[in-house]
């Protein structure tokens, strides 16, 4: 998929898994327990979105600020810890 835009869906315990979504959009979304495991997420963000408990080990690309997005128990893989905390102004070496 490719410049895909969800705004206002509710979409908890989604499977993505394995897809691809370049240059996509998720705004104000319920992703709740969703799983993007595997997922190539080129250039795709996220805004205002509920991602608690949500899965993004193995997938790589995507657009996260940790200050726009509720991802409290979500799982990440951790080659995403620079990008994730850059959002916080937080820069590892």
């Amino acid at each position: 998929m490719k410049y895909n835009s969800f705004f206002n869906l509710s979409m908890k315990k989604f499977s993505f898994e394995g897809t691809t979504i370049e240059l996509g959009q998720f705004s104000d979304c319920e992703l709740q327990e969703a799983s993007f495991k595997g997922c190539n997420l080129k250039e795709t963000s996220f805004q205002d979105c509920q991602l608690l408990q949500a899965n993004f080990a193995e997938s790589y690309g995507f657009l996260i600020d940790l200050t726009q997005n509720k991802v409290r128990g979500a799982r990440f893989s951790s080659e995403h810890g620079p990008v994730l905390l850059s959002s916080l102004g937080i820069h590892l070496e």
